[in-house]
């Protein structure tokens, strides 16, 4: 993964506008928002994708494709089962430092492979694994911050922000055993 950060004691130009793009897959129509700090979040198919859009970031919102260079592509070769690290530049600044923490070690779980969300507890030495999911449910950039790879300890899936379909069908793209 490229640079995180949260854009703790920035101060955004007002007339930078955050940008936007919706780009079609075989799954569906995907959404992506960002700014020059980094991806805000991706968007997962939904009715009324670029209402949803619109609404949660109502000021300062541009149309702009191009802005997102080639992580669409990305995406959608990911879906079709292409091994990919992504190395972009993601600005997390809604996320408390707590989530910030738990996806900075999910980031660190390798392409087709599974940890527990104990696991993720341990390495931050906590004992609140629920926290772990809490804080996993608020990740703006699932797919990129890949918290579909965190699982129960029993090996089960677990919730999954986008629905339990999505965190299979990625799962088994990866190539992943998955335990009902």
């Amino acid at each position: 993964m490229g640079k995180l950060q949260r854009g703790m004691g920035i101060k955004e130009n007002k007339d930078l506008k955050l940008r936007y793009t919706i780009f079609r897959t075989r799954y569906g129509l995907f959404g992506l928002v960002g700014g020059l700090k980094g991806l805000r979040t991706l968007i997962f198919p939904s009715r009324g994708l670029e209402r949803k859009i619109r609404e949660r970031f109502r000021k300062n919102l541009l149309f702009d494709p191009a802005f997102f260079r080639k992580i669409p592509q990305k995406i959608e070769a990911y879906l079709e089962g292409e091994r990919l690290v992504f190395d972009s530049r993601v600005d997390l600044r809604d996320l408390s430092d707590f989530q910030c923490k738990v996806l900075w070690i999910t980031l660190k779980i390798p392409y087709g492979e599974t940890r527990s969300y104990k696991w993720i507890a341990e390495k931050m030495d906590i004992k609140g694994f629920r926290a772990i999911g809490s804080a996993l449910k608020r990740n703006p950039l699932p797919i990129v911050v890949p918290c579909h790879r965190v699982i129960k300890s029993d090996g089960s899936l677990g919730d999954y922000s986008s629905g339990r379909g999505w965190k299979e069908r990625l799962l088994r793209i990866e190539g992943c055993a998955i335990t009902s």
